[in-house]
């Protein structure tokens, strides 16, 4: 069972029409909150208030 106060739930819409594509989580750190976010090919970058993550995609 995935325990939701450690994890963030990010969900993904279509820029085009708005319309919802999917969901995926994220852990929550004791560095901080999410600044920024981007993607680029399958892998994700996320910046925390301290701390920098990568991620492979696999959608």
């Amino acid at each position: 069972m995935i325990k939701f106060k450690k994890i963030l739930i990010i969900n993904v819409y279509a820029l085009k029409d708005g319309k919802y594509k999917l969901s995926f989580y994220l852990p929550k750190t004791k560095t901080g909150k999410i600044k920024d976010m981007k993607v680029t090919g399958k892998t994700m970058a996320v910046l925390y208030e301290h701390k920098l993550c990568t991620f492979k995609l696999n959608f």
